[in-house]
């Protein structure tokens, strides 16, 4: 419902009197106008930039979205650098394990670890076990599910069997054991 937008924009925009908005005319935005909304504070920005270049990018600007994921894998760019690149078929498991290994921020490595499940023959056995252990140092509720369900999905896991030793009544969050026992 709309009670859960966030940052999604607004169906009334209440301003002080004398405000001038400054419309920006994105009719006449090129690839590379586009390019720095990906970082852009505002989400409508972000994601309207992100559906410009999947839609119409061109091959020149991947190695551009290439380069804003790997200046910055803490910052909000980075989610959306790394589903720009998968949108236009140009993710791969190198992008993925070092995103993985260079972030800190929780929401980031989650959704590399998301996007890992469906390029896990792109991935090197070296870089696979590197994403692991990287999630595995951060210790964050959220990635540890992630990294629980990924373990319950690859055989190549090394994890796999740490995952699969955690029992409901051995953990004090029950959520782990869980989705190793049901598989997801």
């Amino acid at each position: 419902g709309l009670d859960k937008n966030e940052d999604g924009g607004r169906i009334y925009r209440l301003r002080k009197d004398g405000f001038k908005y400054k419309h920006k005319d994105y009719s006449t935005y090129k690839e590379d106008d586009w390019l720095p909304l990906l970082s852009s504070p505002r989400y409508w920005e972000r994601i309207k930039a992100q559906e410009y270049l999947v839609l119409n990018g061109e091959k020149s600007t991947v190695q551009k979205v290439r380069s804003i994921l790997n200046a910055d894998y803490n910052n909000v760019s980075a989610i959306h650098s790394l589903w720009t690149l998968e949108g236009m078929n140009e993710l791969t498991g190198s992008d993925l394990s070092n995103t993985i290994q260079n972030s800190s921020d929780p929401e980031i490595i989650i959704t590399a670890l998301n996007l890992v499940q469906y390029y896990l023959e792109d991935i090197t056995d070296e870089d696979f076990t590197a994403c692991f252990t990287a999630a595995d140092k951060l210790n964050h509720e959220s990635v540890d599910l992630q990294v629980a369900y990924l373990s319950s999905q690859s055989s190549r896991n090394p994890f796999k069997k740490k995952w699969e030793e955690i029992t409901v009544d051995e953990n004090p969050n029950d959520i782990y054991a869980e989705a190793i026992v049901s598989g997801i």
